[in-house]
């Protein structure tokens, strides 16, 4: 299991580089907190279904606090 975190957690770090050299994403978002973010959203999910549209919502709402301030 941890093998598995760590590779997940390796592929959000590219993104989220990616992210933040785009300047979509705040310079100073860990990889550890943007993994509990998604990690939390999918636990969510999966014990407490939702609507897709209440899902996309959640996640529109995440990725806005994630933007850089302005």
């Amino acid at each position: 299991m941890q093998e598995a975190t760590r590779g997940v957690q390796a592929a959000i770090g590219g993104v989220l580089a990616r992210a933040q050299d785009a300047g979509v994403v705040a310079g100073d978002v860990t990889v550890e907190e943007f993994f509990v973010l998604v990690r939390g959203v999918g636990q969510a999910a999966a014990t407490m279904p939702a609507a897709p549209v209440t899902l996309d919502r959640a996640i529109e709402i995440i990725c806005r606090g994630l933007a850089p301030a302005r």
